[in-house]
């Protein structure tokens, strides 16, 4: 069980059950600046790299139990909302699993009925632990174009990673452009603007060689779900971007990653302050199979770093072995399976 800050037992007194099997939540909402989050400056400076992630979620429109599952279709019941027709031509839903041993699983959903949604799931996922009456929500997906709402310059970048490359110092695998209006692939020259962003990956935003993006900001419905990643590994070592999927700090002694690390493990840390581009690490943190040591300045980092909302990071997986790291953040106040 996690210590729970008191602060947040008043902002989530509102979303006790009201039902034995779907959960009613009145959420907060945030918003979070991205990038250099240095009061007074710009979120991405000219001609410079921010490893980023979405801390949000938007809203649920359905909230329902898991009746059954069938290969990748959830039958749902105890249905509060309509379910929308949902299909690969329409606006994108998630459907996010909300408790039992799979909360935090976040997928796409590509087809729907009145009373099931059939998924895609993401790289390592599966639906193998979701039971009967587990809670779920259907949510409207970020996408490119959703997620930049507000005004960036044109040549603006975006770039990630799919997850199934092998090995440490990864180039990004997926490289979108804004051309002022829209959003493309600069290769195939296609529109990307309903290209889906998960909260729970972390991308970069690149801006243009000399004209900085003065705001690059976020709203959304505060996390109420477990912060959930798999960890990837390879013979000679492996990178993974990550981000802790939360709304608010997470202290590393709270985060629960240590659980699933292993001895010479370390996590890469970047400065979205500073400008420029192919940045290297600011920082690196190792685990010595106890706790996480300072690799540059020596000194335990267990209690003194923190995971911050919607900044993205590198874990490097030394040994052949994977992982899933799932953990409730510290300022829910009550824990799930």
């Amino acid at each position: 069980m996690k210590v729970v800050h008191p602060i947040v037992w008043v902002i989530l007194a509102s979303a006790a059950p009201t039902y034995a099997l779907v959960v009613t939540k009145t959420v907060p909402v945030g918003i979070v600046k991205l990038g250099d989050t240095t009061v007074g400056e710009d979120s991405v400076k000219a001609n410079t790299d921010v490893r980023i992630s979405i801390p949000f979620l938007k809203p649920a429109k359905v909230t329902a139990g898991v009746s059954s599952i069938s290969g990748s279709t959830v039958t749902l019941q105890n249905i509060l909302g309509s379910i929308p027709t949902i299909s690969p031509t329409l606006p994108p839903y998630y459907l996010v699993i909300e408790s039992g041993a799979n909360a935090g699983l976040i997928a796409m959903v590509s087809g729907s009925t009145s009373t099931t949604v059939t998924v895609n799931l993401q790289l390592h996922d599966d639906l193998t632990s979701v039971a009967a009456d587990d809670e779920i929500t259907l949510r409207p997906a970020w996408t490119v174009a959703t997620f930049f709402t507000g005004a960036v310059p044109a040549d603006t970048q975006l770039m990630a990673w799919t997850g199934a490359q092998s090995g440490v110092d990864l180039a990004p695998s997926l490289y979108f452009q804004y051309t002022g209006t829209a959003w493309e692939d600069p290769i195939s020259t296609g529109n990307v603007d309903d290209v889906v962003i998960y909260p729970n990956e972390t991308f970069i935003v690149r801006s243009p060689s000399s004209i900085p993006i003065p705001t690059l900001a976020v709203a959304g419905e505060v996390s109420t779900i477990r912060s959930r990643a798999h960890i990837n590994c390879a013979p000679s070592g492996q990178d993974n971007p990550i981000t802790y999927f939360a709304s608010a700090a997470e202290v590393l002694s709270g985060s629960g990653l240590s659980t699933v690390s292993e001895t010479n493990d370390q996590i890469f840390l970047y400065k979205n302050g500073d400008a420029g581009v192919n940045k290297s690490p600011l920082g690196i943190i190792e685990y010595d199979g106890s706790g996480w040591v300072d690799v540059i300045f020596g000194g335990p980092m267990d209690d003194i770093f923190q995971f911050e909302p919607g900044v993205g990071y590198v874990y490097r997986r030394q040994t052949n072995t994977p992982a899933l790291w799932s953990d409730l953040p510290d300022y829910l106040p009550l824990d799930s399976p």
